[in-house]
């Protein structure tokens, strides 16, 4: 995930050139950038093409499980503090930003069910 940000935030960057400063600032910048876009208009378009998709899928529940990622990923994001977002992939430097702890959520069980089904997922759609 931290690799679809950073990328995602050159692209915005680079797209909306911000004035020469640190990399700090174009990072904070960026962050700022990929907030605005996660509008609720957005968010239900891609909650639309999931559910198209998931009707080709041969899962049980598929949309209601992925439309919950899409909303965890979207709080997420728009709950994140730019500077610390920024200081954890190594472009601000703060010796005092806290560490961020990773909840685990859910159990094995179900993990092993997810990893399951995304690999039947991308078994589907790498033979098309």
């Amino acid at each position: 995930m931290k690799v679809f940000l950073v990328l995602l935030l050159v692209g915005l960057v680079s797209a909306n050139p911000v004035p020469a400063g640190k990399i700090c600032d174009v990072c904070k910048a960026g962050v700022s950038q990929l907030q605005g876009l996660l509008s609720d208009s957005l968010v239900s378009k891609v909650k639309g093409g999931v559910s198209m998709v998931c009707s080709f899928l041969p899962f049980d529940q598929c949309a209601d499980k992925v439309n919950a990622v899409i909303d965890f990923v979207v709080n997420y994001i728009k709950a994140l503090d730019a500077h610390e977002l920024c200081s954890m992939i190594g472009n601000c430097d703060d010796e005092d930003m806290p560490e961020m702890d990773a909840e685990i959520v859910g159990d094995e069980e179900s993990c092993n069910k997810c990893i399951a089904e995304y690999e039947q997922i991308v078994s589907i759609v790498t033979t098309y």
